[in-house]
């Protein structure tokens, strides 16, 4: 026979909850009245109002169970360590609010806003997969939880993982399908996912609902341009200002464009923009680099150097670059990642040869190579994959790497098995952008150049270009660049040079520890010596030569990079020497420079 209801007397409330839930499986109406008599006893109680959600959905009574589960977030936000917890989440403290959740779910492993708080904490704590489980376990006890499932989405999105992503957007899409911050985002992930062209019907179709929102005529022209339709984009960017004159994003917009010109009238509104910005924001940052392009357009040198350098200011203040740690991150993977590490761990990780990786700054040409490759039968361009960063942030905080540390530290405890394992977790995540079957495909995120050794430990038979361009014309392009964020070093002339001098010297390891694993592109020789560079480079790609590569402005993928247009057009060489039309204010640059310019190409 099932238990009997439990009548409820002070200080019984837990042994209520016990012998409500233990009569949920055989007699869920008895566990309904159960929770009833608890919830008569003390109304606000968040554990009786979800035993009483259980036996209702249990009946067969989806109504009342979705009404009571809404109940029990609406007061769990009141008990105690919840809130708690969640400040601390807010000021910066993790591991704080992770602490004081342990507790309540030991005894409450259902409460669904503390697991979400505590899921929050985890991903703060870079535990990306214990976030994930505490985010689906809120879910599982309420699907409906739009809080829980819109921190999923964003998980996901963080740890680059698109297609968990839009699974996890879908459900709250088909309860309001119209809703455009939810259309918006399902565009910005498709366009991580490179279906650029779904994400600008998307946005297009938002641009007919809301003709007056300047951002989503933005949105607009990114895409538009990364697929290669300038004109398109150049009346997206047009009509962002002209619904918001004084967006930021939508002036730049149009100077990132560079075929477009801005007349007297578009300088004069720029300026009055400026005048109206907050001082540290990224619109500011944004309107001073539009104006630094107009006035370069009027041949005002002095005033575009001194916009450009305005606009870093303002994202220096945003962003600060150090680059001691830059130079430790160098120093730390010369002592870790010897030569004989790497022969003690030759036949690790996962054989697949898929890859090909370009590396170095950005601004280096490395969009360049990667049209040309593209351009191959053999090989399919996808984008720039953030994925390596993702595995070692995932890594690091599941081993519990202390801040302040390297995670080469850990490298010399991974397991063959876990070196494996870590590169085929990044092909599963790199599997959603490869839309061919060509045996290569083509990972171009400079950055990885810091994480060589990485890639070759856990994608050992993965190929890795290093294009490299002179550091004047490359540093000043960088200085000039308004990059998204992830880019500091390009905030000032003398961190861009720093920058680039512990770029030179980590690759400089590499070619000591592992001699021939890194191929060498030198920006300049292949501009002046295009074919036989593209010949040599593909020899030693163990590729077959194909005249396609060489017809790459011919090529119609999609482009996200700042080089996008440049790609586009024939091999010109307007970029060398490009800093020599600024000679007059980079002196600092020049000094920081100094030797580099003469060895830049070994």
């Amino acid at each position: 026979m099932p238990a009997e209801p439990l009548r409820v007397r002070e200080g019984s409330i837990e042994a209520g909850l016990a012998n409500g839930t233990r009569l949920l499986e055989d007699n869920p109406a008895a566990a309904a009245l159960q929770a009833r008599a608890l919830l008569k006893a003390e109304p606000h109680n968040t554990a009786a109002h979800r035993l009483f959600a259980r036996a209702m959905a249990a009946l067969g009574n989806a109504e009342e169970a979705r009404h009571a589960r809404a109940r029990a977030v609406q007061f769990s936000r009141q008990v105690r360590p919840i809130a708690e917890a969640h400040n601390a989440v807010q000021a910066g403290r993790p591991d704080e609010a992770e602490r004081l959740l342990r507790d309540h779910l030991a005894r409450y492993p259902d409460d669904p806003v503390a697991l979400r708080v505590r899921g929050e904490a985890l991903a703060r704590m870079d535990d990306k997969a214990g976030a994930a489980r505490s985010f689906e376990a809120a879910l599982a006890f309420m699907p409906e939880y739009v809080d829980a499932r819109w921190a999923l989405v964003r998980l996901h999105q963080q740890t680059f993982d698109q297609v968990a992503a839009l699974e996890a957007l879908e459900p709250l899409l088909a309860e309001r399908p119209d809703e455009p911050g939810l259309l918006r985002w399902k565009a910005s992930l498709l366009s991580n996912l490179d279906e650029h062209e779904a994400a600008a019907a998307i946005l297009r179709s938002l641009t007919e609902a809301r003709p007056g929102d300047g951002e989503i005529w933005v949105s607009l022209g990114d895409e538009l341009r990364t697929l290669g339709r300038a004109a398109e984009a150049h009346t997206a960017y047009r009509r962002a200002v002209l619904a918001a004159p004084s967006s930021g994003s939508g002036w730049w917009g149009l100077a990132a464009l560079r075929h477009a010109s801005f007349d007297e009238a578009d300088r004069q509104q720029i300026e009055a923009a400026l005048a109206k910005a907050p001082a540290a924001d990224r619109g500011r940052a944004q309107l001073h680099f539009a104006l630094a392009v107009a006035r370069e357009q009027a041949d005002d040198r002095e005033g575009a150097f001194a916009q450009f350098a305005a606009g870093n200011a303002v994202r220096h203040a945003l962003e600060p670059f150090d680059p001691a740690a830059v130079e430790a991150e160098v120093r730390r993977s010369r002592a870790v990642l010897t030569g004989e590490f790497f022969a003690a761990r030759r036949d690790h990780g996962c054989p697949a040869p898929d890859p090909i990786f370009i590396v170095g700054t950005p601004r280096s040409g490395s969009t360049l190579v990667e049209q040309v490759l593209a351009g191959h039968p053999q090989v399919e361009g996808t984008a720039e994959l953030p994925i390596v960063p993702v595995l070692i942030r995932t890594m690091a905080a599941g081993r519990g790497l202390d801040s302040g540390r390297s995670y080469r530290d850990l490298l010399p405890g991974l397991a063959p098995a876990e070196l494996a394992a870590l590169g085929e977790e990044y092909l599963r995540l790199a599997r959603p952008h490869r839309k061919t079957d060509k045996p290569f495909f083509l990972d171009k995120l400079p950055h990885n150049w810091a994480d060589v050794g990485f890639i070759k430990l856990i994608l050992p038979r993965a190929r890795i270009i290093d294009v490299r361009r002179a550091p004047m014309d490359c540093c000043w392009s960088n200085f000039r660049m308004l990059f998204a964020r992830g880019h500091p070093s390009s905030n000032s002339l003398e961190g861009m040079a720093a920058y680039y001098r512990h770029y030179v010297a980590m690759m400089a390891h590499f070619d000591e520890v592992l001699p021939g694993a890194v191929r060498r592109v030198i920006y300049e020789r292949l501009v002046d010596d295009f074919e036989g560079e593209v010949r040599r480079l593909l020899d030693d790609l163990g590729l077959p030569f194909d005249p396609a590569c060489l017809a790459f402005h011919a090529n119609d993928r999609p482009v996200a990079t700042a080089s996008a247009e440049q790609v586009r057009r024939p091999l010109n060489r307007a970029g060398i020497g490009a800093w020599r039309a600024y000679e007059s204010w980079l002196g600092p640059l020049e000094k920081a420079v100094g030797d580099l310019e003469t060895t830049y190409a070994g």
